[in-house]
């Protein structure tokens, strides 16, 4: 069974390698597409391949083909820019995005979230399409805030990514959009890293 995932990034990927370290998720197969040469923890399961996106559709181009041999059963993105249609059109895409979609669509969602005092900070992950943030909605994730403090929402962004990942790499209720509102106590701040944890393992059935 094919259980292989291509993430497509220009970042750290601080979220994707936390998810790994703590759900153990050795059984799948990954393929990191970079446009910057990270450093990443060196895995059994994960391929890195480096490709400079300075010529934007040379960096596309080389990147479906990347995915047409690794077969990837999903694309997640943790990439800033536009991803070309002959990406998101041959394969199922999808980006999370640190707001209630459609709320808050592009750059600086958290910051913007802060600015207008929101009670409670939301994520989603959405399919890709030709527009920024604008893809069908799979599941999305909402945490109250009990204090409102850059420091914390940028935590529970953090934490809502990790839950998020986790959901499309299992599959969870994947034909139930907003399946995971119902979970968001999960996520509230001050939950100790173990709690955490256990929270999502039983939520997964891991």
């Amino acid at each position: 069974m094919n259980d292989n995932y291509c993430i497509i990034t220009n970042s750290r990927l601080g979220t994707f390698f936390k998810t790994l370290k703590i759900f153990k998720l050795e059984k799948k197969n990954f393929l990191i597409i970079s446009s910057k040469k990270y450093r990443y923890p060196k895995k059994k399961n994960i391929n890195v391949q480096y490709f400079s996106d300075r010529d934007h559709l040379n960096f596309n181009k080389l990147a479906f083909n990347s995915c047409v041999n690794f077969k990837p059963k999903k694309i997640i993105l943790f990439y800033t820019k536009l991803i070309d249609k002959l990406i998101y059109n041959n394969f199922c895409t999808v980006n999370i995005h640190n707001s209630l979609l459609p709320n808050y669509k592009g750059l600086n969602a958290i910051k913007r979230t802060f600015k207008d005092g929101n009670k409670i900070f939301c994520s989603s992950a959405h399919l890709v399409n030709e527009k920024f943030d604008s893809g069908e909605i799979l599941y999305q994730v909402s945490t109250p805030i009990k204090k409102l403090n850059i420091i914390i929402l940028k935590k529970i962004a953090f934490k809502q990514r990790v839950l998020l990942l986790l959901a499309l790499l299992t599959n969870k209720n994947a034909s139930k959009p907003y399946s995971l509102l119902w979970k968001s106590t999960v996520l509230c701040p001050g939950l100790h890293k173990n709690e955490f944890k256990k929270e999502l393992l039983k939520l997964f059935k891991i």
